[in-house]
């Protein structure tokens, strides 16, 4: 791609963002890092540092400081991509979600469940979150549970048959 389009395009940011996920889930976690910053570089200088392509960088990039234990960048990476999508998305898209979820794991990973949980009922308090990103909604509602044990009203669980049922 940077032979047919040069270092400084979006189209190079993207591949570098995708061969990054890779590398993440093989556990190549310090190159993906690099691509990922990488990535993030060019994002800034193609669309701004407030564009939602940066928010999805940088929340890339905190999924993989996560996976290296790296929580206070990690949150802070994340409370960047969380500021750039509610400023150019606002408060109720679904990404918002996805960034207050990822954020919660990182809070939660660092040890301070108090603020994980209420990042958690953040997210399931948008509602465009909650059709679309029934795995993170999962993720909220099963920290929720397994921290206070109370069952949230139309918590989807697990039946015996393999297949989920609303609960509540």
């Amino acid at each position: 791609r940077r032979r047919l389009y040069g270092d400084q395009h979006s189209t190079v940011a993207v591949a570098l963002s995708n061969l990054a996920v890779v590398l993440k889930d093989k556990g190549e976690l310090d190159t993906a890092e690099e691509m990922l910053r990488e990535s993030l570089r060019v994002r800034r200088q193609v669309f701004g540092d407030q564009s939602p392509s940066v928010a999805n960088g940088l929340h890339k990039l905190g999924s993989v400081l996560q996976k290296k234990k790296k929580w206070v960048e990690g949150e802070a990476v994340v409370r960047e991509a969380l500021a750039i999508r509610r400023d150019t998305l606002g408060d109720e898209h679904p990404t918002v979600g996805k960034d207050l979820v990822l954020l919660a794991s990182l809070l939660s990973d660092a040890g301070d469940a108090a603020s994980a949980q209420r990042l958690y009922r953040e997210a399931l308090a948008i509602d465009a979150f909650i059709n679309p990103c029934e795995e993170a909604l999962s993720e909220c509602l099963d920290y929720i549970y397994d921290e206070t044990g109370a069952l949230i009203p139309g918590r989807l669980r697990e039946e015996p048959s393999g297949g989920r049922a609303l609960h509540g």
